[in-house]
């Protein structure tokens, strides 16, 4: 995973890396936590339609551009 994401920062085109805690199957709440370290207690989870949005969400602006993001509840 180290030498693709390695390979992906050096790529030439704007990337945005998602790196979601645990998974789930409950639909989206629209409301999540965003950021390129987050504090971590417990066992956080999210919506896999709440980091579905996500991509999108960046993509239509440059504050996630060529960074990387933890999302959680």
């Amino acid at each position: 995973m180290e030498l693709a994401e390695k390979a992906i920062r050096s790529s030439g085109p704007d990337r945005t890396l998602v790196h979601p805690t645990m998974l789930t199957k409950d639909p989206a709440r629209g409301s999540y936590c965003v950021g390129e370290r987050l504090p971590m207690r417990g066992h956080p989870k999210i919506s896999r339609a709440d980091v579905a949005g996500f991509p999108h969400r960046a993509a239509r602006g440059t504050e996630w551009s060529r960074r990387d993001a933890v999302s959680t509840d």
